[in-house]
């Protein structure tokens, strides 16, 4: 759960998968974004991507498709140690 200033509050999943049995600290994801705004609009998003584990970092890249027609790269940055969390988006349209 996090703060965004377009989407307001937005809650994420990610369903890891490891493709590639030799290396477990890397592999594909999906998920989804589910925000609600400051005045109750809702916006759902699918995400997809690949994701890398580097000792206590997750790097996700991902395609982000938005309910409102919005389309981005989202670069995710997760520190495993102390929870923080840093998102970057690029619109793709």
């Amino acid at each position: 759960v996090g703060e965004t200033g377009q989407y307001g509050k937005v809650w994420l999943t990610y369903n890891l998968k490891i493709d590639n049995p030799t290396n477990p600290n890397q592999g594909s994801f999906t998920g989804r974004a589910t925000a609600i705004d400051g005045e109750g609009n809702r916006n759902g998003a699918s995400r997809q991507g690949v994701w890398e584990r580097k000792g206590g970092m997750m790097h996700f890249k991902s395609l982000d498709d938005v309910s409102d027609g919005n389309q981005y790269l989202c670069l995710t940055a997760i520190n495993l140690i102390d929870d923080s969390l840093e998102m970057k988006f690029y619109s793709v349209k």
